[in-house]
């Protein structure tokens, strides 16, 4: 990994963290929202590419209040000025692995993270700089302008993450 990518294990309190994995499995607090793209930067589009995403900030607008104000602490510990995007994505297992397009989050520079809320073979690339596998309580923090994409997992029902574009 570059000086600017970073791979942060255990990176939340592991109560904290407990409380994140809990709301964000349940299939009653998080409004999930089928996307039927992961990307279209550059490739085609594979028709398996489909997820599930929850917009919690966009647009300077907060979209999920409840679900905004528990990861307060999350953006504490990443120390994030301002916010871009905030996402919670989910992956369902398909029964083998597919490895999606890249993408960009941004056309300017803009902190990313990847914050793993399970573990499973599913993982992040970033281009010329490697993998990045899906463990719980990690955070991947990189350049969010730089080509990554993402990969769905075949030893659990989904892969979680969330996603947090931030200045």
């Amino acid at each position: 990994m570059s000086t600017t990518t970073t791979v942060t294990d255990n990176f939340l309190d592991p109560q904290y963290f407990a409380q994140l994995q809990t709301v964000f499995m349940s299939n009653e607090v998080v409004p999930w929202r089928l996307e039927p793209f992961v990307s279209n930067y550059g490739d085609e589009v594979n028709p398996y590419e489909h997820y599930f995403v929850c917009p919690i900030f966009y647009g300077l607008e907060v979209v999920e209040p409840k679900l905004h104000k528990l990861l307060m602490p999350l953006y504490q510990q990443l120390n994030v000025k301002a916010l871009g995007r905030v996402r919670a994505l989910c992956y369902p297992n398909q029964g083998q692995q597919i490895v999606h397009g890249k993408h960009v989050d941004s056309d300017s520079s803009i902190k990313a993270c990847v914050f793993y809320l399970n573990t499973n073979d599913g993982f992040t690339e970033i281009e010329n700089e490697g993998k990045v596998d899906s463990v719980e309580n990690r955070a991947l923090v990189f350049d969010g302008s730089i080509p990554h994409n993402s990969a769905t997992c075949t030893n659990d029902k989904v892969r979680l993450v969330l996603n947090i574009n931030y200045f």
